[in-house]
């Protein structure tokens, strides 16, 4: 669990198909902004060339970008580049239609604040037609890091739940070692995506 008082900015590294990279600390709409600059002072290219690299493409979604890259590992070309209107959560996967998927921050959620923080899952087809885009973010629970998406199509989905300390103490916690605005314990959802913007939960 979480303390819900505060967390320490982070930087979350997630595999798919590759190493995505995306992260959090500042609040989104600065991230989005400082983008373009950061953009400009420091190109996208190779930065290291090994031959103990792995062959193949790798996703890449910078900290302060809205942008999602594929690149080729030998010399680092871009090959494909996808568009969003929010900054990253941790998780970027190339669906078997050849989709991307992808985690989002809700930038305007109250409560939640910390590292790996997201609240939305968009798909995007290969032009970037955004196809999909689930909301999960409220005062009461927000999507954060990673999902696993099941051969059926479904996503497994992580998400922060708010508890207060009343309900935190009617669990057996101690109130002495619980900060009085509560904590944030995980619930793993299953959902079936349905275009485009809802989701039926599934068991839940």
């Amino acid at each position: 669990m979480i303390s819900r008082s505060k967390l320490p900015n982070a930087v979350v590294v997630a595999l798919a198909a590759g190493w995505c990279m995306a992260g959090c600390g500042a609040s989104p709409d600065a991230e989005i902004a400082t983008a373009g600059v950061a953009t400009e002072e420091l190109p996208r290219g190779l930065r290291l060339s090994t031959p103990d690299a792995t062959p193949g493409y790798v996703y890449y979604t910078p900290l302060i970008a809205a942008s999602t890259y594929l690149i080729e590992t030998g010399n680092g070309d871009v090959v494909h580049t996808w568009e969003s209107e929010y900054a990253p959560s941790a998780f970027v996967y190339l669906l078997d239609n050849g989709h991307l998927l992808r985690g989002a921050r809700e930038p305007d959620v109250a409560v939640f604040s910390g590292g790996g923080q997201g609240g939305r899952i968009q798909e995007l087809t290969w032009d970037g037609e955004l196809v999909w885009d689930y909301l999960y973010a409220s005062e009461d629970h927000l999507l954060h890091h990673d999902v696993a998406v099941l051969p059926n199509g479904n996503i497994l989905a992580i998400a922060w739940e708010a508890k207060s300390l009343e309900e935190v103490q009617e669990m057996g916690y101690r109130s002495e070692m619980t900060p009085e605005s509560g904590l944030w314990p995980d619930m793993i959802v299953e959902l079936e995506p349905q275009l485009p913007d809802g989701a039926r939960w599934i068991g839940g």
